[in-house]
C-alpha cells in the first residue's frame, strides 16, 4: 500500500496524471500497471521475509510468490481498480459493496488452507502408526522428513514439490505395516527386491492415494 500511494499521490496531487492519462482507458491502463508494479514489490518483500525467517534460499521462495500472484493477486488487483474507479462514479458507497466479494474470497481461501493444514496432520499421524506399532524407530519419520525438506530446499524445489516431498517422507515406511513381524531397526535392505517394492509401492499409494491401489509385479 505504501509502495502504490508513493508512485500514485505526486502525480495524482500534481496534476500530471490528468495531462498524460486524459482518455479514460488510459488511465485504467496507468492504474493497471501500478498494481503490477505493486505486485511485484510485495512479492519481493514477502519471499525477502520468508527466506529471513526460515533460511530458505531466495530464489526459489520468490518463484513460489511469483507464482502465486496470477491467481489470487490477480483478482486482489483488478478488485482494486475497480474499486478506484467505482468510487469516482458512485462515492464511498462502492467501497464496501465491492469489497463484500473479497471478503467472501478470503473466508472460502482461509477454509481451504484449514483442510489443507487438517490434511497435513493427518498424514503425520498416520507416519507415527510404524513407530507405535514398533516397526520403525521413534522419531524416524519425522528425521527423514526434515533432511528431505532440507535437500529439498537446496535443489530449489517449489512449494508443492516440497510439500509432495514431506508427505512421501512421512508416509515412505507405512507398507512395513503390512509385514507380520518388524523389520530389526526398520531396515528394509535383507528383503528380496520385489518385497521392498512392494512396500515402497504402498507408501506410494499413501501418500498420493491415488484412484486405485497399486499393482504388485
Amino acid at each position: 500500500m505504501a509502495f502504490a500511494a508513493t508512485c500514485f499521490q505526486p502525480l495524482y496531487n500534481s496534476g500530471l496524471l490528468e495531462r498524460l492519462f486524459d482518455p479514460d482507458p488510459l488511465y485504467a491502463l496507468f492504474l493497471f500497471a501500478l498494481l503490477a508494479l505493486t505486485a511485484l514489490c510485495d512479492a519481493v518483500l514477502a519471499a525477502a521475509l520468508v527466506a529471513a525467517r526460515t533460511g530458505y534460499p531466495f530464489a526459489p521462495v520468490l518463484r513460489d510468490q511469483l507464482r502465486a500472484l496470477p491467481t489470487i493477486g490477480s483478482a486482489v488487483c483488478a478488485g482494486g481498480v475497480v474499486m478506484a474507479l467505482a468510487v469516482g462514479v458512485a462515492g464511498l458507497w462502492a467501497l464496501p459493496v465491492l469489497s463484500l466479494p473479497l471478503l467472501l474470497t478470503q473466508v472460502s481461501f482461509r477454509r481451504h488452507a484449514a483442510i489443507r493444514a487438517t490434511y497435513r496432520q493427518t498424514i503425520a499421524s498416520l507416519a507415527r502408526a510404524t513407530e507405535v506399532a514398533g516397526y520403525t524407530p521413534v522419531g524416524h519419520a519425522r528425521r527423514v522428513t526434515a533432511l528431505s525438506g532440507e535437500v529439498g530446499r537446496e535443489l530449489g524445489m517449489a512449494q508443492r514439490e516440497l510439500l509432495l516431498l514431506e508427505y512421501a517422507a512421512l508416509m515412505h515406511d507405512i507398507g512395513q505395516l503390512s509385514l507380520v513381524d518388524p523389520l530389526p531397526g526398520g531396515a528394509t535392505e535383507p528383503l528380496e527386491p520385489a518385497e521392498r517394492r512392494r512396500i515402497a509401492l504402498l507408501g506410494v499409494w499413501w501418500s498420493g492415494r491415488p484412484a486405485c491401489p497399486p499393482k504388485w509385479p
